[in-house]
């Protein structure tokens, strides 16, 4: 994948601006680290500090720092849960959009849109406020984003049901579209949604 392929995927996904940014600043390697972080006092990753060999903060490191394991964990058990092949690098998927062909691209965006906007909430209370989220915390908003998503693309789908319209290209054009792109993670029953434990609650 090439940096226009990444560059494209990032600003055509179906995610709020904020996210794209960061998403773009991750995948460009120009995310603010180190001193280039306000008050930062120094090169290294601000939740390794106290180790013997600190590591430098980085796009890279911070993929794979002990502040992101709880969502590494989570994105774990999503990609088995929607039962897709094989099991994508997270930094790679989450940075760079690489992944396995699982079937569903469009699905495979939305949890990426997940794992970046809760990336994004967690370096920045580290940032702004010196705290690190607890891992209970960082899956309940990486949990939440993914519900909020879904709960759209029904409701995107349940409109399209009723004027027979136009839809994006990244929401479902029918319910039944929906409950094939989502059944694993929810079921469907008399006009309400129920989540599965992965997105529902933080448990």
């Amino acid at each position: 994948m090439n940096v226009k392929q990444m560059y494209l995927g990032i600003v055509r996904a179906p995610w709020p601006a904020g996210v794209r940014n960061f998403a773009w600043d991750m995948a460009a390697g120009v995310m603010p680290c180190g001193r280039s972080v306000k008050g930062s006092g120094g090169p290294h990753c601000l939740v390794c500090t106290q180790q013997a060999h600190a590591p430098l903060d980085s796009v890279a490191h911070f993929a794979q720092c002990s502040c992101l394991a709880e969502l590494r964990r989570w994105f774990a058990m999503i990609w088995r849960r929607m039962s897709w092949i094989g099991e994508p690098n997270f930094a790679h998927f989450m940075i760079c959009g690489h992944a396995p062909r699982c079937g569903d691209f469009v699905a495979a965006t939305a949890i990426r849109g997940a794992l970046i906007a809760t990336a994004q909430w967690i370096r920045n209370s580290i940032i702004l406020n010196g705290e690190v989220k607890p891992p209970q915390a960082a899956r309940q908003y990486a949990a939440y984003r993914l519900r909020h998503h879904v709960l759209l693309d029904y409701q995107c789908a349940s409109a399209a049901d009723r004027s027979r319209g136009p839809t994006s290209r990244w929401r479902p054009a029918t319910v039944a579209a929906f409950v094939t792109r989502w059944a694993k993670i929810c079921t469907l029953a008399n006009g309400r949604l129920a989540f599965h434990a992965t997105i529902a609650t933080a448990g």
